[in-house]
């Protein structure tokens, strides 16, 4: 049926605009990114969900594509004043590291400099109503499969392993384990017809700051 994990993926593109899993709700723009690399490991394909009106700023989703940019924007708050010493230790990176980028964030309205010296958020710190979902697709590799898979509930709602209808019998046995690891599992055949083995529920992301760098990559799609 498919000689190549990229043919199946390629079917893919092809098929999941006109299933019951694209996130295609009014107000919303939704589209497909493919090969995400640099959050965690090379997601096959991640799915967006972004509010319409979004129009982001290139600086804005370049700085939120750095993690220690993500790591500040997740240690700090609006309203609770955090020194630069305080920011170190909350981000594990060094002072001078720290110092670099709240400049850049400065600049692009991502965080404040109070009155003080301390750092609050900025006014354009606040994030979109963001839903991702993640598709790592493989020939035969189930457990490969899963193990990444698992590994994008990091930054994703939701994350699926894809395979071809024909290969897919050993993992569609073990489908107490995708379960298990709240991952699902889908068999795509030639002509483009999905069959869902296991969906999981929508869960929020495992990890915030992987989560900000992947809405990052997301917004610098539209930017």
């Amino acid at each position: 049926m498919f000689e190549t994990e990229d043919q199946l993926m390629a079917v893919f593109d092809t098929a999941i605009a006109d299933s019951g899993l694209w996130l295609g709700l009014p107000g919303r723009r939704t589209f497909l990114m493919d090969e995400v690399e640099g959050i965690h490991g090379r997601v096959d394909r991640m799915m967006v969900s972004l509010p319409s009106s979004l129009r982001p700023t290139k600086t804005r989703s370049q700085l939120l594509q750095q993690e220690t940019c993500c790591r500040i924007i997740v240690a700090l708050r609006a309203r609770q004043p955090k020194v630069l010493a305080q920011l170190a230790v909350d981000t594990g990176r060094s002072r001078e590291t720290i110092r670099f980028w709240l400049s850049r964030m400065t600049d692009a309205d991502l965080v404040r400099v109070t009155s003080t010296g301390s750092y609050i958020l900025g006014p354009k710190s606040d994030l979109p109503d963001c839903e991702i979902w993640c598709f790592e697709g493989k020939l035969r590799d189930w457990k490969r499969a899963l193990y990444q898979a698992t590994r994008y509930r990091a930054f994703a709602h939701r994350s699926f392993v894809v395979m071809p209808d024909d290969l897919i019998q050993p993992a569609e046995r073990q489908v107490d384990r995708f379960r298990l690891a709240r991952v699902g599992l889908m068999s795509l055949d030639a002509d483009g017809r999905f069959r869902m083995i296991t969906k999981p529920r929508s869960q929020l992301p495992r990890s915030p700051v992987m989560f900000t760098m992947a809405q990052g990559r997301a917004l610098a799609c539209i930017a």
